[in-house]
């Protein structure tokens, strides 16, 4: 399976969804990364690119990777450019698949699709009308836009298609927590320690972030930071250079944070819960253990079960 998506969170929740089934699962930070995972998720950073550059990217990607299933990981509020990605897919496959099936619903977290809409926590998203983001996509293929409200329906939609190859798949870590349940594990397992020092590094703005770190431990090491700072670099490098588990919230800043770090690509190792990954890089000739959280993910206390987890043996 190759997950293309277009931010880092958005490919490690995919990843993690797998990885939580039994797969093998390595998130790259860069197009032209290789890597032999059976579960490989692509992260092109093109959400804050203009439609033709994150179009570019992401065909890329695919066309990099052939020979593998495709899943084009799309935000479950509908950001980012989300029908030149997919159109850029369709385009770049070896062969025009035989159908684009299309359901970002995220049910764990509220996000569903009723009659081709997408809700967040009930609420209609005025970027959510699905038949008019992709009217006139993939015009020799079939086009499925798929409602689900519960996981019991997300499961259906992929029970419908299941034994077919010839699908690009649409869709948030929701759907690919399904599509990986109906796959033959392949014996995935990432090996992890105790982590000693701990950091949790937020950028994100989202209320729901900010509940989070409130809830934290009052021990707990909080680094928040701007993505956009310049002087970041010099600020939070001498800190990372001494930890060895980092809990990352927000897509931006863990894109950022990674960077700094010289990491291209990380293995995955499953979930704290349900959307939030963890996985190991080796910076430096180190092991770090991270987990990344988007920022609107989780309840008030899943800041801190990620800082327990990655203390705990």
């Amino acid at each position: 399976m190759l997950i293309v998506a277009d931010d880092l969170t958005g490919a490690a929740d995919a990843a993690g969804a797998f990885a939580r089934w039994g797969h093998d699962c390595r998130v790259n930070l860069r197009v032209d990364t290789g890597g032999s995972a059976s579960v490989l998720a692509i992260d092109t950073d093109s959400r804050a690119m203009s439609a033709s550059d994150a179009a570019g990217v992401t065909a890329e990607a695919v066309r990099r990777h052939p020979g593998r299933q495709l899943m084009i990981k799309i935000d479950s509020t509908m950001r980012g450019h989300v029908r030149a990605t997919v159109d850029a897919a369709v385009s770049a496959m070896h062969t025009m698949p035989r159908r684009v099936i299309v359901c970002p619903a995220f049910p764990a977290f509220g996000r569903t699709v009723v009659d081709g809409v997408v809700y967040s926590g009930g609420e209609p998203l005025a970027t959510g009308q699905l038949r008019k983001v992709f009217s006139g996509t993939a015009a020799n293929a079939e086009l499925c836009i798929a409602d689900a409200s519960t996981d019991d329906e997300l499961d259906a939609v992929v029970g419908s298609y299941a034994d077919d190859h010839d699908v690009l798949w649409v869709g948030s870590a929701g759907l690919a927590g399904h599509l990986a349940r109906r796959m033959t594990p392949t014996n995935g397992g990432v090996d992890r320690t105790p982590a000693r020092r701990i950091v949790v590094v937020t950028g994100s703005q989202h209320e729901r972030t900010a509940t989070q770190l409130s809830d934290l431990a009052d021990d707990t090491l909080v680094f928040a930071i701007d993505p956009r700072d310049i002087t970041l670099a010099a600020r939070l490098g001498p800190l990372l250079a001494a930890v060895d588990g980092l809990v990352l919230t927000g897509g931006h800043t863990a894109r950022v944070v990674l960077d700094m770090l010289g990491v291209d690509g990380f293995a995955v190792g499953g979930e704290v819960e349900v959307g939030v990954p963890w996985g190991t890089a080796v910076v430096a000739g180190r092991v770090l253990t991270l987990v990344t959280k988007a920022g609107g993910f989780g309840d008030r206390f899943t800041l801190q079960r990620a800082v327990e987890f990655l203390a705990k043996p």
